[in-house]
């Protein structure tokens, strides 16, 4: 069962799938909300 997901499911996702998160997404919540 694990084998039957092909290759290109196991390897991670590209690297513009990283970038296409905007980068406020990635930075910690603003100190306010803290």
């Amino acid at each position: 069962d694990k084998k039957a997901a092909p290759a290109a499911d196991k390897k991670p996702a590209p690297p513009a799938d990283k970038k296409a998160a905007p980068a406020a997404d990635k930075k910690p919540a603003p100190a306010a909300d803290e």
